[in-house]
């Protein structure tokens, strides 16, 4: 049974590069992902402005909001990149990690997001300036990665615990 748990972990690795580059390329697009949806929902009328407001505000965006994600990124792939003797023993508390990193990353960088998008697009008092979050993203988007790490893999922890308790 144990031989056949690490062949599967094994075949996993082999889809890492594919993960990454689409992490990456995830990070870059979400601010236009948040900004159609909302445009669509709250401001359908004017949506062909999308097009002109593309070339003037989405490349800083997408940097700022890229460097988070591509720290996940790099966390992913460090899965997938360990040693032989590590593999198995391992994998399951980073996998947590990595898991709890990604969501509270997203979660956050969703929420930054639709906050400046929403005051922008609703005309709401200060959004002209709201932009400027975009400049703290990555710092605290990086915190929020350790933290969902950190906590990804001390819940990790508690459910191997909790499985070896119940065999």
């Amino acid at each position: 049974m144990q031989v056949n748990r690490e062949v599967k972990v094994k075949e996993i690795y082999k889809y890492s590069g594919r993960w990454f580059l689409g992490i990456i390329i995830f990070g870059a697009l979400l601010p236009l992902i948040v900004e159609i949806i909302i445009k669509i929902i709250f401001d359908p009328q004017n949506f062909t402005d999308i097009f002109l407001s593309i070339t003037s505000s989405f490349f800083l965006s997408a940097l700022f909001n890229a460097i988070p994600l591509i720290i996940w990124a790099f966390m992913v792939r460090s899965l997938w990149y360990r040693p032989e003797s590590e593999i198995y023993q391992d994998f399951y508390k980073h996998k947590a990690g990595v898991i709890g990193a990604g969501i509270l990353t997203i979660g956050f960088i969703l929420y930054v997001n639709i906050g400046i998008w929403l005051g922008i697009i609703l005309h709401q008092p200060g959004a002209s300036t709201s932009a400027i979050a975009y400049f703290f993203l990555p710092f605290y988007g990086i915190m929020t990665n350790l933290l969902g790490y950190g906590l990804g893999r001390l819940i990790g922890k508690i459910i191997l615990a909790y499985n070896k308790e119940q065999m």
